[in-house]
C-alpha cells in the first residue's frame, strides 16, 4: 500500500515539475523555448519554476492580448463591411419600393381609365335603350293616346 503512495506521489511530483513544459506545449507562445529550458534545467530550484511559470504566463497573456487586438480589429472591419452592406440594401430596397409605386400609380390609372370608359359605355347604352319617362309621356301624348288607356 505504501508502495503505490509513494509510486502516486512520485509521479504526481514529476507531473507538477514538468508543468509549465507541459502547459507550454498546449499553447502556442513566443518564449516556448526559454520556458522549457528554465524549467527543464533549473526547475529543482523553486525560484526558476516559479520563474519558468511566470513567463508561462507572462506569454499567455501577451498571446491573448495580441489575440483581443486581432478580434476587435476584425470586428471592426466586419462591422464597417455589414454597415456598408445595409446600406445598399436599403437603398436597393427604396429604388424598387420607388418604381413598384410609379408601377402602381400606372396601373390605378390605367384602371381608372378603363372604369371610366366602361361608365361612358354603359351610361351612352342605356340612354338608347330605356327612354326616360318624360320622353314615355311625351311620346304618348304625342300619338294621342288618352291617359286612361296608357295604364
Amino acid at each position: 500500500m505504501e508502495a503505490i503512495l509513494i509510486t502516486g506521489l512520485v509521479i504526481a511530483s514529476i507531473g507538477l515539475y514538468f508543468l509549465p513544459t507541459i502547459l507550454v506545449f498546449g499553447n502556442d507562445i513566443p518564449s516556448k523555448k526559454l520556458v522549457i529550458i528554465v524549467n527543464v534545467l533549473l526547475g529543482w530550484t523553486v525560484i526558476m519554476w516559479v520563474v519558468a511559470f511566470v513567463i508561462l504566463i507572462l506569454g499567455l497573456n501577451r498571446k491573448a492580448s495580441v489575440l483581443e487586438k486581432e478580434l476587435r480589429f476584425l470586428n471592426g472591419k466586419h462591422s464597417e463591411k455589414i454597415e456598408s452592406l445595409t446600406a445598399e440594401h436599403e437603398a436597393a430596397i427604396s429604388g424598387i419600393n420607388e418604381k413598384h409605386e410609379v408601377e402602381l400609380a400606372q396601373i390605378r390609372y390605367e384602371h381608372g381609365q378603363e372604369l371610366a370608359k366602361r361608365d361612358r359605355s354603359a351610361q351612352s347604352n342605356s340612354d338608347m335603350s330605356s327612354p326616360s319617362i318624360e320622353d314615355v309621356f311625351a311620346d304618348l301624348f304625342r300619338d294621342g293616346v288618352p291617359l286612361d288607356e296608357a295604364y
